[in-house]
């Protein structure tokens, strides 16, 4: 798969090793560059890294991703932990992002992977953060999460009481999608 991009048979061997390691290794070297690794362009090595946090996600390491995630800077390469993490079945930590993270792109990419997870792990955290949002894409990717999740029941509610014009075009629009018997009542009653 890396082969074209890997120039030598040391970066060919390193890839073939990330699929046997343990999440502890995988870790370090996904935090860490190294000096065997300087002969790497900086876009191989990248991709390297992503591979190693795709491989912990799949692992389910958990805790080495979240240590990896608080001490990443690359946006890039924090998205890739946010699906490794969600790929890892993570909601706590993929809450903690959409809460806390200063960076919104990251917080949208944490909401939709949440609405990923399926309703009973996540609705009541996605309608908290549907709530205390006032960011409107934030809001936008919390809707998009429900309408993922098929709940139209909470989409209803959330349309019913938005005073946004917008958000709430915007939940209609969604439910207007739906095959529920709640998206098409609440529907109807718009028409009356």
């Amino acid at each position: 798969m890396y082969g074209g991009l890997l120039r030598g048979s040391h970066e060919r061997e390193v890839i073939g090793t990330i699929g046997r390691c343990s999440g502890t290794v995988l870790a370090e070297y996904a935090a860490t560059v190294h000096d065997e690794n300087a002969g790497l362009a900086p876009h191989h090595f990248s991709v390297l890294r992503a591979e190693a946090v795709r491989q912990l996600g799949m692992m389910g390491a958990r805790d080495e991703l979240w240590q990896l995630y608080q001490k990443e800077t690359d946006v890039e390469v924090k998205e890739q932990m946010i699906r490794a993490l969600f790929m890892g079945g993570d909601s706590a930590r993929l809450i903690e992002v959409a809460n806390n993270d200063a960076n919104t792109e990251l917080r949208r990419r944490a909401i939709q992977h949440l609405g990923m997870m399926g309703r009973e792990r996540t609705t009541d955290t996605i309608l908290n953060i549907y709530n205390r949002q006032t960011d409107p894409e934030l809001k936008e990717a919390a809707i998009e999460a429900l309408f993922i999740q098929q709940n139209a029941e909470t989409l209803v509610a959330l349309a019913r009481k938005e005073t946004n014009r917008d958000l709430k075009a915007r939940i209609v629009q969604k439910l207007s999608l739906m095959r529920s018997p709640a998206a098409r009542d609440y529907l109807m009653e718009l028409l009356k």
